[in-house]
């Protein structure tokens, strides 16, 4: 019978290697969602539906190294229904009107709905283990949690900003509507992981584990924002996605690796 630590070794080698599979899985989910934006293909929310699946797939494994099951599950209904509300509301306020949270196609609005509020949940607990690699240095200052909840909701807002772009198209707004558009997406990011992170503090005994797969759901994300960019022929926004991409994606692979 192997010792305790030949068990924890095992168990920890068989978690990498789930965490991989299934990242692989996510980017092969993403690109596809990617090619199903770029092409207008008719199935495209039933790919973003299987994507953002796949993702909260990956997104469990990681958080699960630091977190209880109940912990995970407690932030994720917290985001989720945040992101709900938020969309349900701005339907009953403007009727026609829809909120963009993260993925899902309006081909199929019901589909789009659950999908975008299970997005939304994906984007900010992904968004937070980017910032907690760019982070990483910082982990003993009396402000750690302020940094990361500052750097995720900055994340957050720039994605979000990209997505509204690439769906609806450059905007004819003034600057300042376009600031307070910017200002509302950080302060709404800003307040789910607020109340999602009591859920969120370490529980498990040892050092935090840093993971990479947090990076890895951030590019596939964004690849399918640049490929609706794309579809509409906005390739400043789709430049402006990679340049977000690249912001959150290379610094945390560094950090991670220098970790």
């Amino acid at each position: 019978m192997a010792n305790p630590t030949g068990q924890e070794a095992t168990r920890q080698t068989a978690d990498r290697t789930l965490g991989r599979t299934l990242s692989v899985f996510f980017l092969a989910a993403s690109a596809f969602a990617a090619i199903g934006r770029f092409s207008g293909w008719a199935g495209q929310a039933s790919a973003e539906a299987i994507c953002v699946a796949l993702g909260l797939a990956v997104t469990v494994v990681w958080l699960k190294r630091n977190l209880p099951l109940q912990n995970v599950l407690l932030a994720m209904a917290t985001m989720a229904s945040l992101g709900g509300v938020a969309i349900l509301a701005v339907e009953a306020g403007k009727p026609g009107s829809h909120l963009n949270l993260g993925l899902g196609s309006m081909q199929a609005p019901g589909l789009a709905k659950c999908t975008q509020a299970a997005a939304w949940m994906l984007l900010l607990l992904n968004a937070q283990g980017v910032a907690r690699l760019l982070a990483a240095r910082r982990e003993s200052s009396p402000f750690y949690g302020l940094w990361i909840l500052g750097l995720a909701s900055g994340l957050v807002c720039g994605f979000e900003v990209g997505l509204e772009a690439a769906i609806n198209g450059p905007s004819n707004n003034t600057w300042a509507l376009k600031a307070a558009m910017l200002v509302g997406w950080y302060c709404f990011a800003l307040l789910c992981l607020a109340l999602a992170s009591p859920a969120l503090l370490k529980r498990k005994p040892g050092p935090r584990v840093l993971s990479i797969e947090p990076v890895w759901v951030w590019i596939g994300l964004n690849l399918v924002v640049m490929a609706a960019a794309a579809n509409r022929g906005v390739w400043t926004v789709a430049a402006f996605q990679g340049a977000v991409t690249a912001l959150g994606a290379w610094p945390g692979l560094r950090a991670f690796r220098r970790h």
